[in-house]
Order: C-alpha cells, then sequence, then structure tokens
C-alpha cells in the first residue's frame, strides 16, 4: 500500500507544552563582505550544539563567529582568519 508515503519525521509538541523564546544579540560589526556568514554561523552552532552547549550559548558563539566572518573578503583565507591566524596579504 502507501502507507507511509509521503510523511516525513517531524517534532511533536505536546499541545499544552511551553515555548520558551529568548532574544540572542549578535555583535555590531564594519561588514566587508558577508561571504559564507550563513555557512560559518550554521557550523558553528551545529559544533558547539555536538560539544554540549546550550542552545541559546550555541547561537551566541555562532553570532560571534558569522560576524567575524563578515569581517573578511571573501572566502579564500577565511578559515585562518577566523582561528586569529595573521594572513601575508
Amino acid at each position: 500500500g502507501d502507507e507511509g508515503r509521503g510523511q516525513r519525521d517531524r517534532a511533536v509538541r505536546p499541545s499544552d507544552a511551553a515555548i520558551r523564546t529568548e532574544l540572542i544579540s549578535a555583535p555590531v560589526i564594519e561588514a566587508t563582505d558577508p561571504t559564507g556568514c550563513g555557512d560559518v554561523f550554521g557550523a558553528t552552532c551545529c559544533a558547539r550544539l555536538l560539544g554540549g552547549d546550550s542552545l541559546a550559548d550555541a547561537v551566541r558563539g555562532a553570532n560571534v563567529a558569522a560576524a567575524r566572518a563578515a569581517t573578511f573578503r571573501g572566502a579564500g583565507g577565511l578559515a585562518a582568519h577566523l582561528r586569529g591566524e595573521l594572513l601575508g596579504v
């Protein structure tokens, strides 16, 4: 039959469960180039969650890393820039 066809796994929340929200600010920076910022945010957030951080702490760390990425032009050398290494420019 067609049982399960088109169905996807999804999170289920009981209707009486509270939803917690929190405003998490991002650093104010002088952005140079947004190239890779979303990738940096996603990778940092994922790594921090896997490392045991709370969701709020993981998002805070990801905001800082993505903001730092925005201060660098292009994607070449971005990893070294994020680690704080000096680049021979």
